[in-house]
């Protein structure tokens, strides 16, 4: 899923007037209702009818991946309550695996429902974030030694949940690699969730992010090789 980075209005806003109003909220999807409570998916639901689209284009998410119905079987499922139970802690998961596979469904719905979980009791809470690795890095290069770069590296280090998609995308390179270790190390250092999606094995990963990067997603949290069949077939 190539999704741009969302953080063009970022130079132009203050990070409290990025925070989402009452009648701004992320929709919800309604396969979501079992990562949460009765009550907090009954107050999530009351607000899917006056939602803004902004909201979810301001932050990321894939309309496909909002409005879609979840997996909610077998694998997939077992799986999706591992990761789910990872960032609500804080921490860390890779998704690896062929396409087709739900990852991105899996990392979209479980960061939802986080910020609604929390929305539920307190609204001062940051946004969540859905981009890809390429926009990142695009957008870093575009912005390099300005005021727009420092503010790119706040929002990518001090969203709530920060996914970063098509890492498989990534050429390797010295710089590639330092911006997307500068990301792990701090959101690991911060106990803050990070989702990295990739469509490669689990060695083929390791031997792209390195050594350093996998043993802090695996003391943070965990690496999940999908292996189930892919919906897309």
């Amino acid at each position: 899923m190539k999704t741009p980075l969302p953080l063009e209005e970022s130079s132009k806003t203050s990070k409290s007037s990025r925070r989402l109003t009452s009648t701004e909220k992320l929709p919800m999807p309604t396969s979501l209702t079992f990562w949460i409570s009765p009550a907090e998916s009954q107050f999530a639901q009351n607000f899917k009818e006056g939602v803004s689209n902004v909201a979810a284009a301001r932050c990321g998410f894939p309309r496909l991946h909002i409005d879609h119905e979840s997996r909610q079987c077998g694998e997939w499922l077992d799986n999706a309550a591992k990761v789910a139970t990872t960032c609500y802690a804080g921490g860390m998961v890779a998704l690896l695996g062929e396409r087709g596979r739900g990852k991105t469904q899996m990392a979209v719905d479980i960061a939802l429902a986080k910020f609604y979980g929390e929305w539920v009791h307190r609204t001062d809470i940051t946004e969540p974030l859905f981009t890809s690795a390429r926009a990142i890095l695009r957008k870093i290069r575009e912005t390099q030694n300005s005021q727009d770069e420092a503010l790119l590296w706040r929002r990518l280090k001090q969203c709530q949940t920060l996914i970063i998609d098509d890492i498989h995308e990534l050429k390797g390179t010295d710089f590639d690699n330092r911006v997307l270790f500068e990301i792990i190390d701090f959101r690991y250092s911060m106990m803050q969730p990070l989702i990295l999606i990739a469509n490669q094995t689990i060695a083929e990963f390791t031997r792209l992010v390195g050594d350093s990067a996998v043993s802090r997603i695996n003391e943070r949290g965990t690496i999940i090789n999908c292996t189930w069949p892919s919906f897309r077939k």
